[in-house]
């Protein structure tokens, strides 16, 4: 597993993954954006076999950080591929002075918070319809 930089080329595939596991995507717009213009923000694949199976897009702004969103392809998960991709963002955050992160997971994803969990993220609070389809998303908080 390597977990490297994301680039422009990368998009297409992360786009195409990204709607097969969540049904919506950030998008290619967005992503160019993402990628090319906010100096905050930091976006990651995350590879195997030379192939994409994830990513994250984190941002960082000043003590702030925030996960934008985070993947690892179904047929890749139970392998602790998640686990190692969340210890690179907290390291991350770390080398970038954050004190507080935050992020939304879906309340139907009972294993990414889990994952979150163990991380020591708390749970904040709900955002009611956060999601494109209506469903709620969990707030979740950890400081550094």
């Amino acid at each position: 597993m390597n977990i490297r930089k994301m680039f422009p080329e990368d998009i297409e595939t992360v786009v195409n993954q990204e709607l097969e596991v969540f049904g919506s995507t950030l998008g290619t717009k967005m992503l160019n954006y993402e990628l090319g213009v906010n100096q905050y923000a930091y976006y990651y694949v995350v590879e195997k076999d030379d192939q994409i199976i994830g990513y994250i897009g984190l941002w960082c702004v000043f003590e702030k950080g925030q996960n934008t969103n985070f993947y690892i392809m179904p047929d890749y998960r139970g392998e602790g591929i998640g686990n190692k991709v969340i210890l690179f963002a907290l390291n991350h955050f770390d080398d970038y002075g954050v004190k507080t992160i935050t992020l939304e997971v879906r309340e139907s994803n009972s294993v990414a918070f889990s994952l979150y969990q163990k991380h020591g993220f708390t749970e904040g609070g709900i955002r009611k319809n956060y999601y494109e389809n209506g469903e709620n998303a969990r707030l979740m908080i950890k400081n550094l």
